[in-house]
């Protein structure tokens, strides 16, 4: 019986470590570089797709500003990870914080649970993402006549905003914001990111990693015995 617990509790435990479960986030630092390339969308925004240099990780995730700009496969340092865009922009501060109804609707698009967005469509997607990018430009106030600006929102893009300011998220969930540095000393495109690192487990990594360590510890204490 030992034996057999012995064993569950190691193949718990390599699952939790080496299959995580209903997470999509990513491991990134300051200081890394990382390129940004062109996927969805036909906003002269997001979805692009960020490849991190050495690792080769790749994430989706979308612009905070209209005003700075990149060249597809720049090479950019990550200047910083923190939840504020740096020089903010055409609207907010200096820097300018983060809004919680933006992390809300990356958080649900990162981990595959954003309502309506069609992640398999080609088609679909590439306007899911345009509307996606426009409701995270109005809400980082990206335009300087929001009247006009909401009007010019699709329904679907109006969806979402509604969700987000109804979920009502005091925190950023593991939201971070890429504040982008190019060669030549200027600032970049800022970015989003899902921090692993603050990523909330799903039930199933929880229950394995618990059967694991409960596995663990009753067999150091038959071994002890």
């Amino acid at each position: 019986m030992a034996k057999v617990i012995k064993c569950l509790s190691l193949i718990g435990l390599l699952v939790v470590l080496f299959f995580p479960v209903g997470s999509e986030a990513v491991t990134i630092s300051a200081g890394d570089f990382i390129t940004l390339n062109n996927s969805y969308g036909t906003t002269n925004g997001g979805e692009f797709i960020a490849t991190i240099k050495g690792s080769g990780n790749t994430f989706e995730t979308f612009c905070l500003e209209k005003n700075e700009f990149f060249r597809y496969g720049e090479s950019l340092r990550v200047g910083s990870i923190t939840t504020s865009a740096n020089k903010g922009g055409i609207g907010g501060g200096s820097p300018d914080p983060l809004s919680y109804a933006t992390a809300y609707l990356y958080n649900k698009f990162a981990t595959g649970q954003l309502s309506n967005y069609d992640y398999g469509d080609l088609n679909a997607r590439v306007l899911d993402a345009n509307y996606l990018q426009n409701a995270i430009w109005y809400l980082e106030e990206e335009y300087t006549d929001k009247i006009a600006a909401f009007a010019a929102l699709s329904d679907q893009a109006k969806k979402w905003l509604l969700e987000a300011e109804g979920a009502n998220w005091n925190s950023y969930n593991g939201v971070a914001v890429l504040n982008l540095i190019r060669a030549d000393g200027s600032l970049g495109q800022d970015q989003l990111a899902f921090d692993i690192d603050t990523a909330v487990p799903e039930p199933a990594s929880l229950f394995l990693l618990g059967a694991g360590l409960m596995g663990v510890a009753i067999f150091a204490r038959r071994r002890k015995k």
